[in-house]
């Protein structure tokens, strides 16, 4: 499946530029309303990207982004409002000397949600996503961390419009 997503990237990168999806308007804001706290969980790096990554020193950093926000960072996701996660998927294909390195990052909130009024017990749901592809030359690999910083920012943004902050 990864694989199906990563020639996927590539074919849309031949066709041209493009642009970040976001999940946003009404029903995004609801769903981000009252969330205080998140957990923050790195769940796939594509094994190319792994030379050029920190794993550590990016879930530091993409902790520190939301704490600066004003969202709390929890250990635990059973310590995050609505059992609140924060999910990270990097996906790539090799670089080489003659192809730049094509990227698609993923960053998904994932939360509780109750279906009904009626329901006793909560579901987990992907209540925002936002994604973002490109390619990088070999020689800005060291920009990647950046990217990913981006999408988090972009669900800081929307967090910000849904609590009025």
């Amino acid at each position: 499946m990864r694989h199906l997503l990563v020639l996927l990237v590539v074919l849309l990168l031949q066709l041209g530029t493009v642009t970040p999806v976001d999940a946003t308007g009404p029903f995004t804001y609801r769903a981000l309303k009252g969330i205080a706290g998140v957990n923050v969980t790195i769940e796939y790096i594509a094994p190319d990207l792994k030379p050029f990554i920190n794993t550590t020193q990016l879930q530091t950093a993409i902790e520190s982004r939301l704490k600066q926000s004003g969202l709390r960072v929890t250990p635990s996701v059973n310590d995050a409002t609505f059992c609140s996660t924060l999910f990270v998927n990097l996906n790539a294909t090799p670089p080489s000397q003659d192809m730049p390195l094509s990227h698609y990052i993923d960053v998904a909130l994932s939360r509780n949600v109750f279906l009904s009024k009626t329901d006793s017990q909560p579901y987990g749901s992907k209540v925002w996503q936002s994604g973002a592809m490109g390619q990088l030359s070999s020689s800005k690999l060291d920009q990647f961390p950046g990217k990913v910083l981006a999408s988090v920012d972009e669900f800081i943004k929307d967090w910000r419009a849904a609590n009025g902050r």
